[in-house]
């Protein structure tokens, strides 16, 4: 069989359908209780040997819902019958999808999991690499065999040269500190219109017209707090 486009839905292949269709079914249409459409009933699958429940999602559905799920990098994929969830294993999800492309990604996936559960492994913190490797021993990073880029083993970034990971962490608090400072500014302060510099307002009750005191306005610009622009009048 030729192997689908991501997203594709086709007709089943004979090799598809698992177990016996629906009794009640023949050769008359039923619809599909997650897309609601009507189907033939050879348009209706099996996803599992572990599934006892009538046929009920059409194979068009079931490919959607393995694919989403390894798009999201999901393991563990699940039977679409809502009466059910029912694990489906490797060679249930390759001979839905009978795309050795869209497995070929969920063999990636699953070995992600499984690598994940690791402690000792890690992935590569460097952009578009992808690769990954146990980092054994008290070493503070691991040199990439694929990229040989260097990764924090602590952190999980890119290594910061030059800093032990005590000063990375210190590094780290001030900036957090100076964002911090950055919002307090941004959402407690106004700036003239005029000149830029910057006022903060401390008592609610004060008027809300300021007169820049700075060297540009020397005192003769005034601006409203409020809406930032110039104004003679208090509000």
């Amino acid at each position: 069989s030729s192997s689908t486009s991501w997203g594709e839905t086709r007709d089943v292949p004979p090799h598809i359908a698992m177990g016996p269709s629906n009794s009640k079914a023949g050769t008359t249409s039923r619809e599909c209780t997650v897309c609601f459409e009507e189907r033939a009933p050879n348009m209706f699958v099996r996803p599992s040997a572990a599934c006892k429940h009538a046929l009920t999602v059409c194979v068009g559905c079931e490919q959607a819902n393995i694919k989403a799920h390894i798009t999201k990098g999901t393991p563990v994929i699940t039977c679409s019958n809502a009466q059910c969830s029912k694990p489906l294993e490797f060679h249930d999800v390759e001979r839905l999808l009978n795309d050795r492309a869209a497995t070929n990604r969920y063999s990636e996936v699953m070995l992600r999991s499984v690598l994940q559960r690791d402690p000792e492994f890690l992935w590569c913190a460097h952009a578009g690499c992808g690769s990954g490797q146990q980092a054994v021993g008290e070493a503070t990073f691991f040199c990439c065999v694929k990229c040989s880029g260097l990764t924090c083993t602590k952190h999980k970034v890119v290594f910061h040269s030059g800093l032990t990971c005590e000063q990375y962490d210190a590094c780290q608090e001030r900036v957090r500190e100076q964002d911090q400072s950055a919002e307090y500014i941004r959402k407690n302060t106004k700036k003239c219109p005029n000149c830029e510099t910057v006022f903060v307002k401390d008592d609610e009750q004060q008027c809300d017209v300021i007169t820049c005191t700075s060297p540009k306005c020397g005192g003769k610009f005034k601006f409203c707090y409020r809406c930032v622009k110039q104004t003679f009048v208090c509000r």
